[in-house]
């Protein structure tokens, strides 16, 4: 399995975790997972990290993606995704993302380390 996650209900907060090369469709499977696992709550935010991950992709699956977190955005309800990954590839999909997808109810930003997306997931 190329991922793992932890759902700290107490926190509100699901954490994820992604190794290996990964397409942007791969990363369905992981939030479907999420979706059904029963400590799941709506509104729980999450903190992805991808540092050990490489995801690769064009502008088309990117926008497939987007459309699918689209179907999911009343399932997850208003919340956060911090995105943790290194200036690479990965991090050009991931803002390429957050750029077609502004108004969604998900809000999504990328950064370099842990401390930074668990100061802005809390806010």
């Amino acid at each position: 399995m190329k991922f793992s996650y932890i759902i700290n209900t107490e926190k509100n907060l699901i954490y994820l975790k992604c190794k290996g090369k990964m397409s942007v469709g791969e990363l369905v499977e992981p939030t479907n997972h999420i979706i059904s696992d029963p400590l799941f709550k709506k509104g729980m935010n999450t903190i992805a990290d991808l540092t050990e991950a490489k995801i690769d992709a064009d502008y088309n699956e990117v926008k497939l993606f987007r459309e699918y977190v689209k179907t999911i955005q009343d399932i997850r309800g208003p919340c956060k995704w911090a995105v943790i990954t290194h200036k690479d590839l990965t991090y050009g999909i991931v803002r390429m993302f957050m750029a077609i997808s502004e108004d969604f109810i998900i809000k999504t930003q990328v950064f370099k380390n842990i401390e930074e997306a668990i100061k802005w997931v809390s806010s």
